[in-house]
């Protein structure tokens, strides 16, 4: 019996830990650059696209419902090559707050349909923004908005920009 009860606990826990794997674009977290550049060359056009030794950068695609402008997926060099641990989406929404809110909104609902833990806070600059992952300590990521000033840009007006950042708590803390 007891044999029985230690089976259907490492069953429970596998399916646990297995539901719980951080990973975005349908992309896991830790996987090598290659394997992650065949799936977004796929997704993405490759127009545009840039590729650093640690950073794979596309242009213009859709996250969720939200169009981004810059997609980048950042590495860590390993000894068994670079692995995927990072990604940051970034939209220009000039000074369109109000499309920029219900962006944010948007995707604050898909993610509260995937992840338990939301954590919302306001920013320094007084926007809504969320935190997000499996609980308080497994954070995967975070939407945030930040605004260039008009005297410190090029534009002249605010520029608001919409950021998706997903950086899961076990990649942050690896020193490779």
């Amino acid at each position: 019996m007891k044999k029985f009860y230690l089976i259907i606990l490492f069953i429970l826990n596998t399916i646990f830990c297995y539901s719980q794997r951080s990973e975005v674009l349908g992309i896991p977290f830790g996987i090598s650059i290659e394997e992650v550049e065949k799936v977004l060359d796929n997704r993405f056009s490759t127009l545009g696209k840039f590729k650093g030794s640690d950073v794979v950068e596309y242009r213009n695609g859709r996250v969720g419902p939200v169009f981004f402008s810059t997609l980048q997926f950042y590495f860590k060099p390993t000894f068994n090559g670079n692995i995927f641990y990072k990604s940051w989406f970034s939209e220009n929404y000039k000074n369109d707050v109000n499309r920029l809110k219900k962006d944010r909104e948007s995707i604050r609902e898909q993610i509260a349909n995937k992840y338990s833990y939301i954590l919302p806070y306001t920013n320094d600059i007084g926007f809504k923004c969320y935190k997000f992952g499996f609980s308080k300590a497994n954070i995967v990521g975070e939407v945030s908005v930040s605004v260039m000033k008009k005297d410190q840009g090029l534009f002249p007006y605010d520029v608001y920009y919409l950021e998706l950042i997903y950086e899961p708590h076990d990649y942050k803390a690896i020193d490779f």
